[in-house]
């Protein structure tokens, strides 16, 4: 495994080392604290007038309002952003000729594979860290679920996990990033959307294709249903 910890190490401080995994972390964070305050906001209005309004009060609370909202919003931002991490595994490799290198190096394809896939996924860790401040300041004023923070930062990682593992095999195809990138995007479009495809769908299909879309099992996984 010490192939797939090196290419871990440099395909995830490659992210650093350029302008475009910054614009991607300050545009996550940016949208995220955007949610986050606009959802706040909300809920002090909510709690204000539920003050009036006992059995409004009684389904008022700060795990699905602020929480598993602002975690749904930000899924929808990761299937935008997903191939933006993911188009430049393979495809600069193959656009720079180093691929061939690489294979023929004493590195098992899993191990390439490992280290890139771990690489991406260190870049996501770096931006749901980022975003910890803002839940810590549900804890210093409110009173949080720990159990469903835990669980939309699980859903949110495992989320973010299949996309980026999605994106980076159709990444392989192409030595063009651009071209990674459309591509990437329409397929994760397209799992996005098999969940309202599953409801219009009759039987067993609808079933089928419900349990293929990733947006039902976010859901449930947010609502600390793991």
């Amino acid at each position: 495994m010490r192939g797939a910890l090196a290419i871990f190490k440099r395909e995830s401080s490659a992210y650093f080392a350029t302008p475009l995994g910054w614009v991607i972390l300050m545009f996550f964070l940016f949208i995220f604290n955007f949610f986050f305050a606009v959802s706040v906001n909300a809920f002090l209005e909510y709690s204000s007038q539920a003050a009036f309004n006992p059995s409004a009060a009684d389904s008022l609370n700060v795990n699905s309002f602020v929480v598993q909202g602002v975690c749904g919003n930000m899924a929808v931002v990761l299937l935008l952003i997903s191939p933006g991490i993911a188009m430049r595994l393979l495809t600069e490799d193959r656009r720079q000729r180093s691929l061939e290198l690489l294979l023929t190096s004493p590195i098992t394809s899993f191990e390439i594979v490992l280290g890139k896939f771990m690489g991406a996924m260190g870049f996501v860790v770096a931006m749901l860290a980022g975003t910890l401040p803002l839940i810590l300041l549900l804890y210093i004023y409110g009173e949080p679920d720990s159990g469903i923070v835990l669980c939309n930062y699980l859903a949110l990682f495992s989320y973010a996990g299949v996309l980026i593992a999605t994106n980076l095999f159709l990444s392989s195809f192409t030595e063009n990033q651009v071209i990674a990138l459309i591509v990437g995007f329409a397929f994760n479009l397209i799992f996005w959307i098999l969940g309202w495809v599953g409801e219009m769908a009759p039987g067993t299909m609808g079933t089928v294709i419900q349990t293929l879309a990733m947006g039902s099992h976010f859901q449930e996984i947010g609502k600390g249903l793991i």
